[in-house]
């Protein structure tokens, strides 16, 4: 019988996820996104299309890879860190080292294991002198 119709019910409230074609070809109707939903379960229903025919189903599992798609992100985004022009910027005993000025705070919806880098680094770590002169 050439009158096989097939069908699935997944969708979420913005529509569905999975479509079926009238050749059974399972289709992607929308994006797929690993940190809202890691694995569908699709059910296929199968039917000859006859009065008193039969139905049938298979269950298939989709399992969604993760991709780094997610950029990590400060919070707050801007950190500012005031020190007073007499701040001591000596060394502290070795004891006390290192001396902690700020902590910033990061995530990322891909990876629980951030590494923090220092970049575009400027000024000077010892004080220096300024020389005026007077007339």
């Amino acid at each position: 019988n050439n009158n096989i119709s097939s069908s699935n019910s997944n969708s979420t409230a913005s529509g569905a996820i999975f479509s079926i074609r009238a050749d059974g070809s399972l289709v992607l109707e929308a994006a797929l996104d690993f940190e809202a939903q890691r694995v569908w379960s699709v059910t296929v229903l199968l039917s000859d299309g006859l009065p008193q025919g039969f139905t049938v189903n298979v269950s298939l599992t989709v399992v969604v890879a993760d991709v780094n798609d997610n950029v990590p992100v400060f919070n707050p985004p801007t950190y500012v860190l005031s020190l007073t022009e007499d701040s001591d910027l000596q060394p502290p005993p070795a004891s006390s080292w290192p001396r902690g000025l700020l902590a910033v705070n990061a995530t990322d919806a891909d990876s629980p294991a951030l590494q923090y880098y220092l970049a575009n680094c400027t000024g000077s770590l010892t004080p220096t002198a300024s020389s005026s002169s007077s007339s």
